[in-house]
């Protein structure tokens, strides 16, 4: 309505240049987050109109005066504020040697904390990069306010934000602040070594618009990335380049294409899959790493920035630093990793299994939603199906073979489906998060209820939570409550049970210091199984909601824990899990804490349900470069011991980086930036005492010159 109203009042304005026209309605299309009301607005159109009057005499200079003023206003009026939050917010500050800190009071000791470690972290992840702004502090804006699992470093102004909302789905790391202080802390030293040659010229005479073309210009994206994913990876236990499910993409496609080029892969395609600059880019930097040494990436860098020209740069870093052209390089690697991926293939007892829907002839992703046994006794299995060529639906899976595509679903986040009561059809559940119209960084979540009759046909559509904190949604069987995580600010985490119509939290489980994720419920509805994440590691927990007891039922690790499910009988949880180097499906007994390998399958099983007579475990796995499919094993079937790869392998077949790139970074890494996990109020005490908090006033930056 602003809009409109504005642009009414322009066209009636009587301008003496009708580009000036062109020009207001820019500053009102181009501008989605409203920045300027509607008197300030017009009031600036005025001026320009007054300019050009001024202007007309100059006749050579009044052609450029609308396209550059329009250039100007657009560029400045339509950028996002991405640092900046909801007014009200109270922030304090904390500074380090290299950092100053900024957040809500919620994250105080979280920043007291970090303050301690950060420094010490920055110089690990920086050691073959120069520092070139030794006396410029890094402003680190943290943020618990919106519920993205996100960080990431920028310019105009030059800072990093960090999001406190763990990210479970995309990570394999337990302490979620030192996993982004390692990759964002690689980006931040990635920004200072690049303002050099002729990256710094572009920056002297363009200030950080040009310090950031020069970085983009001279560093493709799957080295800025890649080699972040290394350094998280390196510099700890854990890290994506640790997790199968991150390093399959590239080993299958090295297995199946040992031929595939350096420009197809790190190139995007609408007609097929190509692997993210994530992962493209840490298989190619832990190669370039581990067969040509760290001084090789020194010399990477420091050409990339030095000639910072679109592809002449990194070409001329890699002759240098490997003395070959980044496909010659690249070819190297992929035939290597070809090889000790056949290798590993043939070293391991593979779990027999039948698949019950292959993926599509393009990239395909499935997510088991249901397994249910219909009236006439037969089988129906619901997955949420995702590829390049269709949006993700909901598809019904028969026993003869067919399969029915049903409603539309979000491609990505956590989906629930249960029986409605007394068997009159199914309901769906899941949450969506929607962002402040105006402050990126804030945001909240939704949650969506569907119900449908046995036919697949919607018949009602409702929200019973909006505007929450609350994750992961999980229904019961019957379809009455959903089990939740619910993210509170700082570290007041809780799990609750909500009542699936009317949204009413119902029962809570506090975890201080620690998050839930992926609840699931067991038959009879009484006990909810649920993973937690802490500094200290990952586990599997029980929730009995009559008592509220809470039970370990796996021990503390650094492995990954996913998708727990109650088995038909309740007595066992099943769940896939990274140990040994594999993920593979895994079931511990609720009464012994016991656990048996289920299925392992080249080159991964995750997500797992169980049928309802208890004889089948479903599963995803992804395959091929065709992406995922879904088959099935006995569920009675028990994995020998030596069917799991051994951990110390996983380094032998090549699919981590080699022992001397590893294990001597982390040990050359100070011990504050390993920082134990159970003693983080001690280490929050000395952040207070060597960098006490105080107010952060916005009036002290308001002349921040970059």
């Amino acid at each position: 309505m602003q809009s409109s109203t504005s642009e009414l009042r322009i066209q009636q304005s009587g301008f003496k240049n009708q580009n000036l026209e062109i020009i207001s309605n820019a500053l009102i299309r181009f501008n989605p987050l409203r920045i300027l009301p509607l008197w300030t607005t017009c009031r600036i159109v005025s001026i320009l109109d007054y300019i050009w009057g001024q202007s007309m005499a100059v006749k050579h200079i009044h052609r450029w005066t609308s396209v550059c003023l329009a250039v100007l206003i657009t560029s400045v009026f339509s950028t996002t504020l991405g640092a900046l939050h909801i007014p009200g917010t109270k922030w304090y500050q904390r500074e380090t040697e290299r950092f100053l800190l900024i957040y809500p009071k919620s994250l105080s000791n979280d920043a007291a904390a970090l303050s301690v470690v950060l420094d010490d972290v920055l110089k690990s992840v920086s050691a073959e990069l120069p520092i070139t702004h030794k006396k410029k502090k890094w402003p680190l804006v943290l943020t618990d306010l919106g519920l993205e699992a996100n960080g990431y470093v920028s310019l105009m102004p030059r800072r990093s934000v960090w999001y406190a909302t763990p990210g479970e789905d995309f990570t394999a790391t337990s302490d979620w602040w030192m996993f982004l202080a390692r990759h964002e802390g690689r980006h931040l030293a990635q920004f200072d070594a690049a303002d050099s040659g002729f990256t710094r010229v572009l920056h002297i005479l363009f200030g950080e618009l040009g310090w950031g073309a020069g970085l983009v210009f001279g560093h493709p994206s799957w080295l800025l990335e890649g080699d972040s994913v290394y350094q998280e990876t390196a510099l700890s236990g854990e890290g994506r380049g640790r997790d199968p499910l991150f390093t399959q993409e590239m080993a299958l496609i090295a297995a199946e294409n040992p031929e595939a080029g350096y420009y197809a892969l790190s190139n995007p395609s609408y007609r097929e899959h190509r692997p993210s600059i994530y992962h493209m880019g840490y298989a190619f930097n832990s190669w370039i790493r581990r067969q040509y040494g760290d001084d090789a990436m020194k010399t990477i860098y420091h050409f990339a920035a030095r000639i910072g020209l679109p592809v002449i740069a990194i070409d001329i870093g890699m002759l240098k630093g490997t003395g070959g052209h980044p496909r010659n390089v690249f070819k190297e690697m992929i035939q290597d990793l070809a090889e000790r991926t056949r290798a590993l293939k043939e070293s391991v007892n593979w779990t027999e299994a039948e698949i019950i829907r292959p993926a599509d002839k393009v990239f395909t992703r499935m997510n088991p939603l249901l397994i249910d046994r219909q009236d006439d006794g037969e089988t129906a299995v619901f997955v949420r199906k995702t590829t390049l060529a269709e949006p993700a639906r909901l598809i019904r899976l028969n026993s003869d073979g067919t399969e029915e595509a049903l409603i539309r679903l979000p491609s990505e986040g956590r989906v629930s489906m249960s029986r409605l009561e007394q068997g009159s059809g199914y309901r769906l559940a899941w949450h969506s998060l929607r962002h402040h119209p105006m402050f990126e960084a804030v945001s909240v979540s939704d949650f969506t209820v569907v119900d449908m009759d046995n036919n697949g046909r919607v018949i009602r559509r409702f929200h019973p939570v909006t505007d929450s904190r609350y994750l992961y949604p999980a229904l019961s069987a019957d379809g009455r409550f959903i089990a939740a995580a619910d993210m509170g600010r700082g570290s007041e985490n809780r799990l609750i049970v909500l009542d699936s119509e009317s949204g009413m939290v119902l029962q809570e489980l506090a975890l201080p210091e620690a998050s839930a994720a992926h609840p699931s419920w067991s038959a009879a509805g009484d006990r909810v199984v649920f993973t937690v994440r802490s500094n200290a590691g990952r586990r599997i927990a029980e929730w009995t909601i009559e008592t509220n007891e809470l039970r370990w039922l796996t021990p503390l690790s650094r492995d990954t824990v996913k998708h727990p499910v109650y088995s038909a009988d309740s007595r066992e949880v099943v769940y896939s899990s990274n140990t040994g180097g594999i993920e593979a499906i895994r079931a511990v007994s609720v009464e012994t804490l016991e656990i048996r390998a289920v299925a392992q399958r080249w080159y991964s099983a995750s997500q797992p349900a169980v049928s309802a007579d208890g004889r089948w475990v479903y599963f995803v796995e992804y395959a091929s470069t065709k992406g995922e499919q879904l088959a099935r094993a006995e569920f009675s079937h028990t994995v020998k011991e030596n069917g799991i790869l051994p951990a110390k392998s996983t380094k032998e077949n090549g699919i981590l980086p080699a022992k001397s790139t590893l294990e001597d970074s982390i040990s050359n890494v100070p011990n504050q930036t390993l920082r134990d996990p159970d003693s983080i109020q001690e280490v929050a005490a000395r952040g207070n005492t060597e960098h006490p908090e105080s107010r952060y006033r916005f009036s002290t930056h308001a002349f921040n010159i970059h």
